[in-house]
């Protein structure tokens, strides 16, 4: 039995539910909420035998092959919105001169359902 990267969003939402969460949890659930849709994403684009373009990381494949896909303004979206939690995942695992709260984890916990979202309508 494979693991269901959603759980990683549930986890996000219990964190972005608690009235008392602290930085460290925000940035935590930020994080988890970006890895639950990268592999929600990165699952459906192997399912459908869409190509992703060389160079970069797994990631930035995935999203960058979407934003500029030629076919559909759908995946376009999807890769836009995934680049956007990238980017607040990056700031959330490695700038610790930035601020983290609790709006910022519940603008990702959205964001996350959205493309979640999203991706159920392609399918």
């Amino acid at each position: 039995m494979s693991f269901d990267w959603e759980e990683f969003l549930k986890f996000a939402k219990d964190f972005d539910s608690d009235s008392g969460i602290d930085e460290c949890g925000c940035r935590v659930g930020i994080s988890r909420a970006y890895y639950a849709t990268y592999h929600c994403v990165n699952d459906y684009v192997k399912s459908k035998g869409i190509q992703l373009m060389s160079g970069g990381s797994s990631h930035e494949r995935l999203w960058n092959s979407l934003k500029t896909n030629e076919t559909s303004s759908n995946l376009r979206k999807l890769g836009a919105d995934g680049d956007r939690l990238k980017i607040s995942r990056k700031h959330a695992d490695y700038d610790c001169d930035c601020s983290i709260d609790k709006r910022d984890l519940n603008k990702a916990c959205i964001l996350a359902e959205n493309i979640y979202r999203q991706v159920k309508q392609l399918e």
